[in-house]
């Protein structure tokens, strides 16, 4: 009975030690199970956003062309020789003479030509004068070809030189019509 009651009680012992140095050690091991768990569903979402962001660099690869017009209609920079280079083809594909290009005075603001009259925060406007020759019909077409093309350009009015106000040797001289185009180009 003794033996039976210490063999009892040292089954109990180790039962009873085995489940305090046991236990602690299983919870310690549910605990990593929970954050294995938590650090797999963070991975998962990480993968996610990173699919997301690379699908959407995808998406945005389409809107290049896009993109390089709309920079291409609102450059960085307002007299920069690609602009005179614009109205030069412009004018030459149209049959027109490309005779000079000038800074127009802001009306708005009595600025000096060189200063760009803010409209929106970010986007700045300059006006200048465009002299071309050529035929009327010549003339027209280059007035659509800038209407139709990538760079943003306002036309606000145009004046042609009236041969019947030249004199004689004025007009013999000028077989050609003569153009002047005031206009606003915007860049930001």
């Amino acid at each position: 009975m003794n033996k039976l009651f210490f063999s009892m009680f040292f089954i109990l012992l180790a039962f009873g030690l085995l489940l305090f140095l046991i236990f602690p050690s299983l919870n310690v091991l549910e605990a990593t199970k929970q954050e294995v768990k938590l650090k797999a569903k963070e991975l998962q979402n990480k993968q996610l956003n990173r699919d997301f962001i690379f699908s959407s660099l995808e998406e945005a690869k389409n809107y290049q062309l896009a993109i390089d017009n709309l920079n291409s209609a609102l450059p960085k920079e307002f007299f920069a020789p690609d602009l005179f280079g614009f109205f030069q083809e412009m004018a030459q594909k149209s049959g027109l003479i490309f005779d000079n290009i000038t800074e127009k005075q802001n009306q708005a603001s009595g600025m000096e030509p060189n200063e760009p009259t803010q409209l929106i925060e970010v986007i700045k406007e300059y006006n200048f004068v465009l002299q071309v020759k050529g035929s009327v019909e010549n003339f027209i077409a280059f007035l659509k070809k800038i209407e139709t093309s990538g760079r943003f350009v306002e036309i606000s009015g145009f004046s042609f030189l009236n041969k019947e106000t030249m004199s004689q040797a004025q007009a013999q001289e000028a077989s050609l019509t003569e153009f002047s185009v005031e206009a606003k180009v915007y860049h930001y």
